[in-house]
């Protein structure tokens, strides 16, 4: 495009990075840093260049059947631009372009594919992002963008309406609602950028990559999720608030299972109150009195014995030779049997009752490490 000698002279060092013809000789370009309008000698008018800096505070859009007038403002200043109706949306992606590269929203090298205004909506689709701005006015600072290196999927919902576009954002939708009369203009302008970008030939053929992608991500995810399992349910599992057990000792118990006094180990009896000295010191009697009062096949017969003498309270009567002799024992012994038996009977009673604590305690932990076991597998 040939530039005219006004338009070079207020370039100064910079460069015309995109222009538009508005009709009548009339043109509008882009610098970094302004929006040069230039207007043709007319019939009421002489050659003329006027300036829009990209530092705008606010930009708003009048726009009426035959003209649309854009309106800059400034910290200091007010500046207003028309150009004809049918050049609105390019003439709004021009300027939209200068104003988001100055913002640095844009990359120094990125263009705006197309804009669009919707009502109060703004959208702009660029070359790496979609800025959305949603205001009575076309642009105040205030925006939302989604970056194309983020994307990963995109659909469009029709309704009777609206088209709604659906970007898939990390996973996350991002929905942006626009008049079904002006969609396949948004859905042409996305294609365009999306198919320069990620160097497929369509949107179809995108949507396809989007959707492949989405399917391995949940394979490598499943399989991650059975492989931590694994290696969890593998690792050793201790007792909540208990001393870490040994292999062995975890191997052996089974929470479900009722422990009886004669299956409970060393680990299980130290929980139980040892017995007092005294019912140590009954004990240690009743099993002397019970091995002195036993007959000893090994012991040699006292005759003294035999011939009817009475010996630490065991009765002898004579017998026929090769007879044994039977020993019956006495009655104060049958009595100390006796009483250490019904105290050998509390004391296993006593540890029975201390079993079944025992037991209900490892329900207990079993059922906690159940349930931190189902926490850890949801949160991974």
């Amino acid at each position: 495009m040939e530039l005219p000698e006004l338009i070079r002279e207020h370039l100064g060092e910079e460069d015309v990075l995109a222009g538009l013809a508005l009709g009548d000789d009339d043109l509008l370009c882009l610098t970094p840093t302004r929006t040069l309008l230039y207007r043709a000698d007319g019939l009421l008018s002489d050659e003329r260049v006027a300036e829009y800096p990209h530092e705008v505070e606010q930009l708003a859009l009048s726009e009426g059947r035959r003209k649309t007038k854009f309106h800059f403002e400034y910290v200091e200043d007010e500046r207003s631009l028309t150009v004809p109706a049918g050049a609105t949306r390019d003439a709004l992606a021009l300027v939209l372009e200068g104003i988001l590269s100055a913002e640095r929203i844009l990359d120094p090298d990125e263009s705006v594919v197309e804009a669009f205004r919707f009502s109060e909506l703004t959208l702009v689709v660029a070359d790496r992002r979609i800025v959305k701005y949603v205001g009575n006015t076309v642009w105040d600072g205030e925006y939302e963008a989604f970056a194309y290196e983020d994307l990963t999927g995109i659909d469009f919902e029709q309704a009777r309406v609206a088209t709604e576009v659906v970007l898939h954002i990390d996973g996350h939708p991002e929905r942006i609602k626009t008049p079904n009369d002006d969609a396949r203009l948004v859905e042409r302008a996305l294609e365009r950028a999306l198919t320069d970008f990620f160097d497929v030939t369509s949107l179809s053929e995108l949507q396809a990559q989007f959707r492949s992608n989405a399917d391995d991500s949940d394979k490598t995810g499943d399989a991650g999720t059975s492989q931590s399992d694994e290696t969890f349910l593998d690792d050793e599992i201790r007792p909540l608030g208990g001393q870490p057990e040994s292999d062995a000792e975890t191997e052996s118990i089974d929470p479900d299972q009722d422990l009886t006094p004669e299956a409970v180990g060393d680990s299980d009896a130290t929980d139980v109150a040892p017995p007092s000295d005294t019912e140590t010191a009954s004990i240690a009697d009743a099993e002397a009195d019970s091995t002195d009062d036993s007959p000893s096949e090994e012991r040699s017969p006292d005759p003294e014995t035999t011939r009817g003498s009475t010996a630490d309270g065991v009765e002898a009567t004579n017998q026929p030779d090769g007879v044994e002799a039977t020993n019956q024992p006495s009655q104060s012994t049958a009595d100390a049997t006796g009483d250490d038996l019904e105290r050998i009977d509390e004391q296993l009673e006593e540890l029975t009752t201390a079993v079944n604590k025992q037991n209900e305690l490892l329900r207990k932990h079993h059922a906690a490490i159940k349930q931190l076991v189902e926490e850890l597998q949801s949160d991974s």
